[in-house]
């Protein structure tokens, strides 16, 4: 069903790109944009509780990590 309702939201907005922002999702789909592996990456991280957070660097998403250690 999924599929539908973003289908019809971008034919609707025009918009031709679709960010998932659940990670399990990304990760299923396979694909995306830029940021979609950051943010899968993100809350796998944060999910093991690995403390991560996102950057977006003149358009393009990357992510920091600190482990326990204090290592970035």
């Amino acid at each position: 069903m999924e599929n539908y309702i973003l289908s019809i939201k971008q034919q609707i907005s025009g918009e031709k790109k679709y960010e998932f922002r659940n990670y399990k999702k990304v990760i299923e789909r396979g694909v995306g944009i830029c940021s979609q592996p950051c943010i899968a990456l993100k809350y796998l991280l944060n999910d093991n509780e690995i403390e991560a957070d996102l950057w977006d660097l003149a358009g393009h998403v990357v992510v920091e990590a600190e482990f326990s250690d204090g290592t970035k």
